[in-house]
């Protein structure tokens, strides 16, 4: 029962505290751009699927090699490989599967597992050392956090395309701006304290 609470404590602390896009930065760029809520929807489903098995994975690869020491840097490239197994797993299977849901979703894989995002929930749950479930609770919470950070970058684009701005904030300037302060207010949210 304890496993169950600390998967669903790491689920939402990764969803609202740990916010990969909000407090990290990851996963912004060409991601800012998606489109449609129905776009942004598939895409955040299929990371979601991608850190969740992912997380478990790379969770295994790191157990096996914790004895042997590895450096930093090749934990990152066995990551990736993580990432790359389970995108081929999916890839298959949406090759596969009948149906109007697989075909565009095999375009959006790609996209989703080669993502900044997934590979930095890899790495930050064994920076910070968490155990399987909680592991397992923060590539989920990772992957829905990215979503809905997604849809309200979205809702903030459409709100910003009504309003007349400076020629020099347009496009992808007032973008970041308003990501940096969503940012900043998911900051003080947590509670940190500024350095004096």
């Amino acid at each position: 029962m304890e496993a169950i609470g600390l998967f669903f404590l790491y689920a939402l602390v990764a969803i609202f505290l740990e916010n990969a896009v909000f407090t990290r930065m990851l996963g912004v760029g060409r991601m800012v751009f998606l489109g449609t809520p129905k776009r942004i929807l598939a895409h955040g489903a299929a990371l979601t699927v991608i850190t969740f098995f992912g997380s478990t994975l790379s969770f295994a690869a790191n157990y096996l090699l914790y004895d042997y020491n590895v450096a930093v840097s090749l934990r990152a490239l066995i990551y990736l490989c993580c990432l790359t197994v389970v995108y081929l797993i999916l890839y298959l299977l949406c090759d596969r599967l009948p149906g109007k849901i697989f075909t565009p979703m095999k375009k959006l894989l790609p996209l989703s597992t080669f993502n900044c995002a997934s590979l930095g929930a890899l790495v930050l749950t064994t920076a910070q050392q968490h155990s399987f479930f909680s592991t397992v609770g923060f590539g989920l919470g990772t992957g829905v956090g990215y979503t809905l950070a997604l849809l309200l970058i979205y809702t903030g684009r459409r709100r910003l395309e009504l309003v007349t701005l400076p020629r020099a904030f347009k496009g992808m300037p007032i973008h970041l701006l308003y990501i940096g302060l969503v940012s900043l207010a998911i900051y003080g949210l947590i509670g940190h304290q500024l350095p004096t």
